[in-house]
């Protein structure tokens, strides 16, 4: 679940990669505001993907060590 949470995010982050490189284009007085309302955009968009927790810590501690 973990992984495919990271894939699906991964794929979204195209659209807000394209509005960071446009803001760093942009007059240089502004791109600041326009990374960081970028960087609001992914971080909503990552916990979205992610949604509820629903196992407890042991279960996704174990999970977590076998997937590496």
């Amino acid at each position: 679940m973990l992984r495919a949470s990271t894939r699906k995010a991964q794929n979204n982050m195209g659209g807000y990669r394209s509005d960071i490189e446009s803001a760093l284009s942009i007059d240089p007085t502004f791109p600041e505001a326009l990374v960081e309302r970028g960087a609001i955009k992914l971080e909503a968009q990552i916990k979205s993907d992610a949604g509820q927790v629903t196992k407890p810590i042991a279960q996704l501690r174990r999970e977590a060590e076998a997937a590496f």
